[in-house]
Order: C-alpha cells, then sequence, then structure tokens
C-alpha cells in the first residue's frame, strides 16, 4: 500500500501532494510498466524479457523538476537481476525529474531554499 504525503515549503509556503510507494495494481512487470509513458514501456518489457525471472522492485517516489518548478510524484522500476533502472518522467511538463532522496537535503523548486517537509495524509491503493 502506499502513501501520500503532502510535501510543504516553509520559506516560500508551496505545498505539493504526492504517492509514493506502489499498490497492489503494480505487482506484475507489466502493470508497472504502464504507469511510465507510452513510449517508454516498449524498453522496460523488452529488457525484462531478457532476463530470465523478471524480477523487480517499483514504486512511485517523489522528485524535483526544474523545468516546471514542481515536486512530482514519479515511477522509479528496477530490474533486480541485472540492476537495470528505469525512471518515469514529470507527468506534468514530461521532463527529466531527479528522485529525492533525502528531502530534508532537497531545495525547494520554486525559491531556492532548503526549507521542505513533509506528513504522510492518507494511503492509497
Amino acid at each position: 500500500m502506499g502513501e501520500i504525503i503532502n510535501i510543504h515549503c516553509h520559506s516560500c509556503h508551496t505545498h505539493w501532494e504526492c504517492r509514493t510507494g506502489s499498490g497492489l495494481m503494480h505487482g506484475t512487470l507489466r502493470a508497472a510498466a504502464e504507469a511510465f509513458p507510452a513510449g517508454q514501456q516498449p524498453e522496460i518489457l523488452l529488457a525484462a524479457e531478457q532476463t530470465p525471472l523478471s524480477l523487480f522492485a517499483f514504486a512511485f517516489r517523489p522528485a524535483r523538476c526544474n523545468h516546471c518548478a514542481a515536486i512530482v510524484s514519479i515511477p522509479i522500476l528496477t530490474l533486480t537481476e541485472n540492476g537495470t533502472v528505469f525512471i518515469g518522467p514529470c507527468p506534468i511538463c514530461g521532463h527529466k525529474a531527479k528522485p529525492i532522496t533525502r528531502l530534508s537535503k532537497c531545495a525547494c523548486p520554486v525559491c531556492g531554499k532548503i526549507t521542505l517537509d513533509s506528513e504522510e495524509t492518507g494511503r492509497w491503493d
């Protein structure tokens, strides 16, 4: 089950709602691949066909998009057998978004200050 988090900047008071984790609907590789844009799905499925077991880890993670100055949820899929990682683009503008590893060290995409925090506001499946 995934979480819904509200990310807030204490400096400029901008906030974003992000889905994190994954749900039951992402239990198969094909279903996880469908969380990515249509142009990226064939590449994921082809890479999965080249590994005999097709074991994978999938989750939505918060990411910073410098192009549209937003924090968004992006899908990240790792094929565990060969370590191939697929990172989805920003769902708003389609540009590359950088996954956030430590929110406390991430600068706000709007004001540039390092004053972000988060709180869980719900769950999704």
